[in-house]
């Protein structure tokens, strides 16, 4: 299954993260409930609310920053899926990160970003199979194309989670915004 893949030359060449949007889920408690009971299926990959992301771009920078921290043992969190949760949040609490950004019982729209370790997977079929086995997981439909993902985006519910009410309606700001804030947060916080 072709999927949005960003290639990211700045980290290291073993790993690679494949981005999914995924619609009309009827079986979000259950996927969150396996993740909380860390499913071996589950393993490295964020689900997160797609209703609060305002553009695909946010969603790798908060990847890329997690993959680093990582590389350098400098995570706030326990995971590389908790980790990208917390980047794509204004504040340096954890807990409310997760809540607010992470997969809800009642989700029905998510971004799953599924990060893969080259180095310990001997094929691209074999990573294949590992997206199948979580996709599996999964009932709801699929999308590839992330510019489905503005279909999808609640400027009003953004606005509300990052207390920016000043920029309601703005979308380009906004987007610029929360890309930078994600990118700085280390920096800002």
């Amino acid at each position: 299954m072709d999927c949005w893949s960003p290639t990211i030359d700045l980290l290291p060449p073993s790993i690679r993260i494949d981005v999914l949007l995924l619609t009309s889920v009827r079986n979000a408690a259950q996927l969150r409930k396996a993740l909380m009971e860390s499913d071996p299926r589950l393993e490295n990959i964020a689900l997160i609310k797609a209703h609060l992301i305002i553009d695909p771009l946010q969603v790798h920078v908060a990847a890329n920053k997690s993959i680093m921290a990582d590389s350098r043992d400098k995570k706030n969190t326990r995971s590389l899926s908790t980790e990208v949760i917390f980047n794509l949040s204004s504040t340096k609490n954890i807990t409310a990160s997760l809540q607010t950004f992470g997969i809800g019982d009642d989700d029905q729209n998510l971004i799953a970003v599924i990060f893969d370790d080259i180095a310990s997977i001997s094929s691209e079929s074999d990573r294949n199979e590992r997206k199948n086995k979580f996709l599996d997981l999964v009932d709801g439909s699929v999308s590839t194309n992330m510019e489905d993902l503005s279909e999808i985006t609640d400027l009003d519910a953004i606005t509300k989670a990052h207390k920016l009410k000043h920029l309601a309606g703005d979308r380009d700001k906004l987007t610029r915004l929360l890309i930078s804030r994600s990118a700085a947060k280390d920096l800002i916080f």
